[in-house]
Formats: C-alpha cells, structure tokens, sequence
C-alpha cells in the first residue's frame, strides 16, 4: 500500500511532544498519586493569546473608525479565551445507555475492571473516576451485543487492570476547532466461568478515538465535556467489541445506543453512532464494502465513520481492506482514523508507514498519536484461532 500526504499543512499551534511530563508512556511508570485524580494543568499561553489577536485585527476592516471597535473585541474575545483555556473544573465522565440485547442461547461475560496503584491517568476527572466508569460502558455494551457462541457456553469471567487513561484536548484558535483524543489501555485476562475454569485469553486492549466539534475562539467550556462524552462511549463500545469478537471469538449483533432526545444525540452520538456504527462494530471485512464509498464523501464526519469501520475491520494477521493507496485526508479526525487503520494492522509496512508521515504530520494531537502508536508497535489485536469471522487472509 502506498500513503499519500499530499495535503496543506494544518493552520494550528503545535502540542506538546508525546513523552512531555504530563503524558503517560506506553510502559506506564509508578505514580504516588492516586491515579484516579491526576490534575492536568491548564496553560494560556502568550503564542496563542497572539495569534488569536493578530487573527481577529485581520478580520478587522481597515480605517481609524473602526480600530476603537476592534481593539474591544480583541480584548474582549482573549479575556473569554483565557478563562476557557484556564478552566480547572474536573471532567465528567460517563458512561452511555446501551439497549441490552438477547440471544437465543446467549453466552455471558462477567466483566472486572480495576485500577492498580500504578495505572497513569491523566487529566483531572470527577468521581468514580475512569476505571469504573470504563467498567460500567464496557459491561453495558458486552449486554448489548446480543454474544453468544464460544469454547465456553457455561460464560466467561474477565478480569482487567486499567494500566492508563488519557484525555488531551486541542483548540485551533484560527479554525474555531477543537479537537478530543482519548487513550485506554487494559491488560486483561478470560477463564471460563465454570469453577476453577481454565484461562482462554490474556492479552491488551488499546482504546484509540478522536472527537472534534466548532469551538469559537474556545470560548465554550462544555464543548470539551461534550467531546469526552462522545470519546468515552466510542472508546468503550470498540474495546468491548475487540474483546468479544476477537479475544474470545464471539458471535453478535451492533449494539444500540439510547439517548434522552434528539438533543442530546446532537451532542453525544460520537462516530460509532453514526449510520456506519453497526457495520464498525462488526469488526469484519464483510462490514467494510458498505463504508468504502463513503471515503470520499464531502461530509468529514462520515468519511471519519467510514474509516473507522476500516479500522475496526482489521488487526495483525488481517489483510489491509482499503486499496494499495490511501491518499490522507485534510481534516484531522479523518486523517486520524487513517492512521487508527494503520495502526490497527499493525503490520510491518503499515509500521513504516507511520513512520514515514510521522515526521510530516502537523497537527500536535496527530503526530502525539502516531508517536505513541509507533511506540507501542501497533494497537490492534488478533483474532481468535476460534474467530467465526472469515477474514481473507494477509497479503504477503
């Protein structure tokens, strides 16, 4: 496959490097800090209170009459910007309403999730905090998928340790943009439910989505709370679904989320509630030929949607389901999902090709993920030798 990064370099301030302070590495490192309040410092810096007003003087027409009015707005606008910026209120996090689902002969997975003393967790979040709140989405997906299937028709017992949780946020002061990455990693374990059941399978879950939405000048703090929101139900419907479908070689239906009215669905519905959403969390490549088309759509929004059922799609040892070249694309959720692709397979080209663009990639949030994608040596997961779903197989 070829990679193509033939786009414009986005406008936007640079984010701090991946291994900065305040970033767990991938081999998360012991912390005295309870790890389920970390506060993550708020920073209004100069570069971006400038470029904010050296923007907004550009939109200014030229003329003494109007430099009075103008030289206000700015005042006005960077005052807004630095109390958004400098907000320290904890996130909440929670977790989404997943309509529980039923099978014929349904096989059951009790789901324990915990944080050890030396999981990383950053960012400032409100009680109970992302282990149980991870918990309790992962849980009420698993009920959803309607699972059935498996060596194990007595059930499964999980039993994973969250090893690190991270939120970084981006405005783009000149876009009137801001965009959401959240991390998750789990080290997990599956025995069989009957007593003194066997281990079936042990391995890592890597939870890896991205949000944006409009944020002028930064001035709307909820916006971020909103993104998260978004961010934590993808993150735990795809775990979730990599643990049923590929760790334990499940069978099941597309879960449905339910929201309180057409309000909160604005808000809320992240991409895995998008039209492509079941077909993604089908995780197979039969899901993939109904979102090919949707790669070029003028919306950005659906040709994320349809990437990320690319991305769900494949994982080591799967065959790369999207063509022999990827041009990338100029909005930064797409071109994440891209690289989420990418990074799911996992395989040696695909490694080299994030590296490849690594260097190039401008926007902070991107190239932070690729780094820690690369790091990490790819975040998918193999299938299941028992995995129902019949992938076509690697190319060599």
């Amino acid at each position: 496959m070829a990679l193509s990064s033939a786009f414009p370099p986005p406008g936007v301030t640079r984010h701090r490097a991946l291994w900065s302070s305040d970033f767990p590495p991938v081999a998360p490192e012991h912390n005295q800090r309870s790890p389920e309040r970390r506060r993550h410092r708020a920073i209004c810096t100069l570069d971006a209170l400038l470029a904010t007003g050296a923007h907004l003087w550009g939109m200014a027409e030229d003329g003494k009459a109007r430099r009075g009015a103008a030289t206000l707005s700015i005042a006005l606008c960077l005052s807004a910007l630095c109390l958004s910026a400098c907000s320290t209120r904890p996130l909440a996090l929670n977790a989404p309403n997943i309509t529980p689902g039923h099978a014929r002969e349904p096989t059951r997975v009790d789901l324990e999730l915990f944080a050890p003393a030396s999981a990383a967790v950053v960012g400032d979040f409100a009680a109970p905090g992302p282990a149980a709140v991870l918990a309790t989405a992962m849980k009420a997906e698993l009920d959803g998928r309607a699972l059935h299937g498996g060596i194990a028709p007595e059930g499964y017992v999980v039993r994973c340790a969250l090893d690190r949780f991270a939120v970084r946020s981006k405005q783009s002061v000149v876009e009137s943009q801001e965009m959401l990455v959240l991390y998750a990693d789990l080290s997990c374990e599956a025995r069989r439910a009957a007593e003194g059941g066997a281990m079936v399978w042990r391995g890592e879950l890597r939870g890896r989505v991205a949000a944006e939405a409009p944020n002028v000048l930064g001035s709307d703090v909820s916006v971020t709370q909103r993104l998260t929101d978004r961010a934590m139900s993808d993150a735990a419907r795809e775990m979730a679904s990599d643990l049923a479908l590929r760790a334990l070689a499940l069978a099941g239906e597309p879960s449905a989320r339910v929201f309180g009215d057409e309000a909160q669905q604005r808000s809320g519905a992240g991409l895995d509630d998008t039209p492509f959403g079941p077909a993604a969390l089908q995780e197979g490549p039969r899901a993939v030929a109904s979102a090919t088309r949707a790669i070029q759509d003028r919306d950005a929004t659906l040709r994320a949607a349809a990437w990320n059922v690319i991305a769900l799609a494949v994982g080591p040892g799967d065959a790369w389901l999207a063509g022999n070249a990827m041009k990338l694309d100029e909005d930064p959720l797409v071109r994440f999902e891209q690289y989420k692709a990418l990074a799911r397979l996992g395989s040696a080209n695909a490694m080299d090709q994030l590296r490849r663009v690594a260097s190039s990639e401008g926007y902070g949030l991107l190239s932070e993920f690729l780094r820690d994608a690369i790091a990490s040596g790819g975040i998918g997961l193999a299938r299941s030798p028992a995995s129902g779903e019949d992938s076509p197989r690697p190319r060599p």
